[in-house]
């Protein structure tokens, strides 16, 4: 059976949502970036996120091309729903992970180093507002979810 011509209005409100994501996800990286260039030690927090963007931007491309032009195909929606929720996981846990897991090694390394010793031992206690982007490259992958 073919499409009709015009779209249905949840293939216009998936696509909108879709194009969200995408900015999100351009948005994520852009602040990836920007914290990897400021505090490098940010920049690690978000390997997660810069991860998880690239893989969202790509489902979220084929999604949009596929629902803009009849001629592409799509996959069964069985499918569709299973990476939609495989997306979300990974863009919910990678940047969690990431940014726990450098937080738990820095701890542990920093965890008996004295105050007076801290710039010697590279053991800041908060980046402050430096760490931003980092936040930032966060909520934008959380949301592309």
């Amino acid at each position: 059976m073919a499409r009709d011509r015009l779209p249905s209005k949840f293939a216009i409100v998936l696509t909108a949502l879709h194009s969200l994501s995408l900015l999100a996800c351009f948005t994520s990286i852009i602040s990836s970036a920007i914290s990897a260039a400021q505090i490098p030690e940010e920049g690690v927090t978000t390997i997660g996120a810069f991860v998880a963007s690239f893989l969202t931007i790509g489902e979220d491309i084929a999604e949009i091309a596929a629902l803009a032009n009849a001629r592409i195909r799509r996959c069964p929606a069985k499918w569709l729903y299973i990476l939609e929720l495989v997306t979300a996981i990974f863009c919910f846990a990678l940047p969690a992970a990431s940014s726990l897991g450098y937080e738990a090694a820095r701890y542990e390394r920093c965890r008996y180093v004295s105050y007076k010793d801290e710039e010697k031992f590279d053991c800041r206690r908060s980046a402050g507002p430096m760490a931003t982007a980092a936040t930032v490259a966060m909520t934008g992958v959380y949301l592309a979810a």
